[in-house]
């Protein structure tokens, strides 16, 4: 697919947008005339006005879509809109998501709700949303603002454990298989300890307030019950976890999960734990690589619920290869009957570093079954009294599907929306982790190294990273 772009910079925006109706396509910034599919996306300056102009050629037929608007309107915006239009004719293709085509839909969202704009007015004519998801975004939108409360010296905690039993067939997350890594693990939480210590020097000396600590992975239940102890005796020691407001373990993998581990983390103050199954169907799990079943997971969670923790969390995949609608509808069923009181809804998405990306059927933006998928789940979870509280969305994902958190009443996870909305400046830990600096709006990333041998190997980088955050706080909270 080729395509060519005069008098605008929007190349990023519309090749996202283009994998909506062209999935799994390459695409060339340059005139092949043997390619079937040629864009032409131009914006022109014209007596004091903006024109933009999309021209596609698709089997054979051409197809126009154009808008005028004053010099003073959104530019992306307007290329994306005749963009998008070109596109739908051509190949009748929609989306529910109509312009939106990145991670955070609520920060567009909630822009324009500042501003006082006419909110579903305008999601609907300047970004082409659906009725459906204008008041899905209301929904976050009321939730969120009962959370959100930002003092310039709040910060959150992310500690990363990139270790997992094995790799699934959908995943591109750095990790590590933990069979035959014990010593790589091992010297992994001492460097990581190491880091969580100077990190939280950081944080004393500027006086910052941590108000959600997140244990995340790669899958954290794979650590040992010493190693787990280790971990949890000096966050403690550095965060003082009781006085934090919410402190989040995702264990991840129910087959990791042991009555030891679950009273380890009760007696750190761990108010949140993850068992995530994904499916419930057995030879779904057996196909996507994970060495669990659907029983190991209910005795899981069983055996969770009597610690007493405030919330539990199940993640699961709407359009995992091979599984139907009734499974998944099943699978959506046997979660809600649990009791588990938190429910992550994600939509699978083919990222180029999984064993799925070459799996081309899996890009198809028509893939009903997974807008059935979805349907059903959402009004499914929503019927047993949960609610929506953060969403997130992702690049090739299956129908053009999101990824929502639903909860219920006051088991919100207050990391998911203070992380994903940049509320405030998030301190992270471990390799893969990125730190996020944000001061007036804007937002400085400080990024760890990817994988763990280097993490352990080369831990004089963490440290000029460390020393990078700290000129960091020192300009935000220091007078000098």
């Amino acid at each position: 697919m080729d395509i060519k772009v005069f008098g605008h910079e929007f190349f990023y925006d519309i090749t996202s947008m283009s994998m909506l109706f062209f999935p799994g396509e390459k695409v060339n910034f340059v005139n092949r005339s043997s390619n079937e599919t040629h864009i032409i996306s131009r914006l022109e300056n014209k007596n004091n006005a903006l024109k933009s102009i999309t021209k596609i050629r698709f089997n054979g037929k051409w197809y126009l879509s154009q808008k005028t608007a004053g010099l003073d309107c959104d530019k992306k915006n307007l290329v994306k809109q005749t963009f998008y239009k070109a596109c739908s004719k051509a190949t009748g293709i929609t989306s529910q998501w109509g312009i939106l085509t990145g991670i955070r839909p609520m920060s567009v969202y909630e822009r324009h709700r500042k501003a006082k704009d006419d909110l579903k007015s305008i999601m609907k004519t300047e970004y082409f949303l659906s009725d459906e998801k204008v008041s899905l975004l209301s929904d976050i939108s009321a939730i969120q603002h009962n959370i959100i409360n930002a003092d310039a010296a709040d910060v959150s905690v992310y500690v990363s454990i990139p270790f997992c039993p094995g790799k699934c067939s959908y995943c591109s997350f750095i990790s590590v298989s933990a069979v035959n890594a014990d010593a790589l693990l091992q010297k992994y939480i001492e460097y990581l300890c190491k880091e969580i210590y100077s990190k939280s020097e950081l944080i004393r000396r500027y006086g910052l307030n941590v108000k959600s600590l997140y244990i995340g992975g790669g899958t954290p239940g794979i650590l040992n019950e010493n190693q787990i102890s280790t971990l949890m005796r000096i966050l403690d020691s550095c965060f003082d976890l009781g006085a934090v407001e919410e402190v989040s373990f995702e264990l991840g993998r129910p087959e990791t999960i042991t009555q030891k581990k679950l009273e380890l983390l009760k007696a750190f103050n761990v108010d949140r734990i993850c068992i995530n199954v994904q499916t419930t169907n057995d030879d779904i799990l057996s196909q996507i690589n994970r060495n669990h079943t659907s029983d190991d997971y209910f005795n899981a969670v069983e055996t969770a619920e009597k610690y007493g923790f405030k919330s539990i969390n199940t993640d699961l995949i709407a359009g995992l290869p091979h599984e139907t609608v009734d499974s998944f509808c099943r699978s959506v069923d046997d979660v809600i009957n649990t009791g588990v009181n938190n429910i992550t809804v994600h939509t699978l998405a083919i990222k180029r570093a999984s064993a799925l990306r070459d799996c081309r059927d899996n890009y198809n933006p028509k893939n009903f079954d997974v807008v059935k998928m979805l349907d059903y789940a959402y009004n499914k979870i929503r019927a047993e009294n949960y609610v929506p509280y953060y969403i997130y969305r992702q690049k090739n994902c299956i129908s053009n599907g999101e990824n929502i958190g639903f909860c219920k009443p006051d088991s919100i996870c207050k990391y998911n929306v203070y992380m994903m909305e940049d509320v405030h400046s998030v301190i992270a830990c471990g390799s893969g982790a990125s730190s996020k600096i944000i001061k007036n709006g804007r937002v400085s990333r400080v990024i760890n190294v990817k994988y763990p041998i280097e993490y352990v190997k080369e831990y004089d980088k963490i440290v000029k990273n460390t020393e990078t955050i700290n000129r960091m706080l020192k300009a935000d909270f220091c007078d000098e």
